[in-house]
């Protein structure tokens, strides 16, 4: 087994130096090697002193080359005193000899540690007594919260393997990484298993327990279930690189924070709904996430990906089409480029419009896809028949990677007065970009009638049944005035409508 110092045979060499201080080295005696000699400059090796005046010291130094040789003594074991202060020499020859000590044995001697056997536990502490023995071994079953590992009698250099394991009933308890002594650095995955799987620790120093690295045998991927309180979640990685999270939604979520995440780190949150549908607001991400648009699925399973490579500094929550519900691909309109001060809306056809009976807190969305970059300045709607004290506003939702409305991107900051004839507009800066698509309609405030765009001049998304006249072209939900939903939250059975489009106009920057 290892040893933490240097050995060698018949290494003796005699001394003059009086008092407590680094020892030069001069005669070899006959039969005798020289200690630098025999272990080489720089090492460590565990000495004795016979002195002139026949008292003695054991203890550990340094050998180094010079004119003359010497070797330092760092560390007292024992003395003639019964002490472990540095005996000082008196004048006179004293010889010096490289010995293997009974903690040199000890250090060869592997250790097997368990409770009551080199292994103590007390008020959440729990003490490792290494008996200076390079290799230590233990065992032992959690009973309460550890808070606090001490190592003690740790040589030079030592490396303690323990198993830890939980007791199933009463459990499971815990041993944080800041339990284990000051100094120590952690150098994989820190992860204490809650199960029957024991939890295997290698603690590891070279300097006697001043500094020391920690290895355990943390899982490649681990499993999380939060639950839904008052919208938020919170997400333990625990140092694990590859996530799970199984989420079954109950609410909407409008918070989600991330604790001890690695720098590199994958979660991947496996989303069910149960009552909903329900949404997770592109906005609930922790800070610096970059949120690609998608959609939830209103049953089954969406999985929705959540990567960093800096520990969540930085982010990406990107998902794949969850679901695909039955959208025509909208053809592109207008065809050509419009200049600035002309007018659009979201109808495909050159038709007559016909008019839209508001509900209050009704959103009317139909789809608008730009074959060329376009931005506007001002958007708003024609009223045909007024209501005293009516209002709403315009909004602008992004698609998601199905195709569906998913982010909010414009809700108007101030209603629009619909409680008089004419065009009623907001002022904006808001720029369509070439090929995406995005949903453009009207948070209806009343009962105001407006302009819209009659089913034939829209896509189809369907037709309820083989015999219907009227196409399902306008995608609908109702919340409370003012407060757009940040994510439209499609739900293809709630949402899709046979109602003219209210015909938001447009007006090109």
């Amino acid at each position: 087994m290892a040893i933490a110092h240097a050995i060698a045979d018949r290494a003796r060499q005699q001394t003059t130096t009086t008092g407590t201080g680094t020892l030069s080295l001069g005669t070899v005696p006959s039969g005798a090697r020289g200690i630098v000699a025999s272990v080489g400059t720089g090492k460590t090796v565990r000495y004795h002193i016979y002195a002139s005046d026949g008292t003695w010291e054991s203890g550990e130094g340094v050998a180094a080359a010079g004119t003359p040789d010497t070797l330092s003594r760092v560390t007292v074991f024992a003395n003639s005193a019964g002490t472990t202060a540095k005996i000082t020499l008196p004048t006179g020859t004293h010889t010096v000899d490289v010995t293997l000590e009974s903690r040199s044995v000890n250090e060869m001697t592997p250790r097997s540690l368990s409770l009551g056997n080199g292994l103590t536990f007390s008020a959440g502490v729990l003490t490792i007594d290494c008996m200076y023995s390079t290799d230590v071994f233990f065992v032992y079953t959690l009973s309460a919260n550890v808070t606090s590992v001490t190592i003690v009698n740790a040589p030079e250099r030592c490396t303690v393997h323990g198993k830890i394991t939980q007791p199933g009933a009463g459990g499971p308890y815990t041993l944080p990484q800041s339990a284990w002594p000051n100094g120590t650095v952690l150098e994989t995955a820190y992860y204490l298993n809650t199960d029957t799987i024991p939890t295997r620790f290698w603690w590891t120093t070279t300097d006697g327990g001043t500094t020391a690295t920690l290895e355990c045998n943390a899982p490649f991927s681990i499993t999380r279930a939060p639950a839904i309180s008052a919208g938020a979640i919170t997400v333990d990685a625990a140092g694990i690189s590859d996530v799970t999270v199984n989420l079954a939604l109950t609410a909407n979520v409008s918070s989600i924070a991330l604790q001890n995440v690695p720098a590199d780190c994958r979660m991947r949150f496996v989303v069910t709904q149960s009552g909903g549908p329900w949404s997770i607001a592109a906005s609930a991400w922790p800070a610096g996430t970059i949120v690609h648009p998608h959609a939830l699925a209103p049953t089954g399973t969406t999985v929705i990906e959540w990567e960093t490579r800096d520990g969540g500094t930085s982010a990406l929550a990107r998902a794949p089409a969850a679901f695909a519900p039955a959208l025509a691909l909208l053809p592109l309109s207008p065809l050509i480029p419009l200049p600035a001060g002309r007018w659009f809306d979201q109808c495909l056809l050159s038709a007559a419009h016909s008019t839209l009976t508001g509900v209050a807190g009704r959103v009317d969305v139909c789809g608008l896809l730009r074959p060329f970059d376009v931005a506007i300045n001002q958007a708003g709607v024609e009223v045909t028949t007024a209501v005293a004290a009516a209002t709403g506003r315009v909004v602008i939702y992004g698609a998601t990677s199905a195709g569906v409305p998913g982010p909010l991107l414009y809700l108007g900051t101030a209603d629009l007065d619909l409680s008089t004839l004419g065009f009623k507009s907001h002022t904006l800066a808001f720029t369509f970009q070439a090929g995406k698509l995005y949903y453009v309609g009207f948070m209806h405030g009343s009962t105001a009638v407006i302009r819209a765009i009659q089913g034939y001049s829209l896509p189809a998304f369907g037709l309820a049944s083989s015999t219907a006249t009227a196409p399902l072209s306008v995608l609908s939900q109702t919340v409370t005035y003012p407060n757009a939903p940040a994510e439209f939250v499609f739900d293809a059975s709630a949402h899709l409508a046979t109602r003219a489009a209210p015909s938001v106009r447009m007006r090109v920057a």
